[in-house]
């Protein structure tokens, strides 16, 4: 039993043909799709390579986010740490000294040699 509908008047399709009898939406066919054909197996092949490559790059991120959660300092270390930042303060603020001094002798000789001429 089919039932006809009638057709849009501002419809420029044409009506379809009515549906054969047993005609069903059920799926009784199946059809079979080849996974390995020329271009779609290489292609496959690729996306398999790729997420293995993926896996292992994943993997190492994770090793060393545990060595990096697995680095504990101690307080000997913190101290050391702490000891040379303060030697290189010191030897640092020697050194702009010692420079200025340099700088200041250099100037003064300057000032000197263009005063004799």
């Amino acid at each position: 039993s089919t039932a006809s509908v009638p057709p849009a008047s501002n419809s420029r399709l044409s009506p379809l043909p009515p549906e054969p009898a047993g005609f069903s939406y059920e799926r009784e066919a199946t059809v079979d799709i080849p996974l390995d054909t020329a271009s779609g197996g290489s292609r496959n092949q690729d996306l398999k390579k790729k997420e293995k490559e993926l896996q292992a790059k994943e993997a190492e991120l994770r090793r060393r986010e545990q060595h990096a959660c697995n680095f504990h300092w101690s307080a000997n270390s913190l101290q050391e740490v702490r000891r040379k930042e303060e030697a290189v303060a010191r030897d640092y603020s020697s050194f702009c000294k010692i420079f200025d001094k340099i700088l200041f002798l250099l100037w003064s000789i300057t000032l000197y040699i263009s005063a004799l001429n």
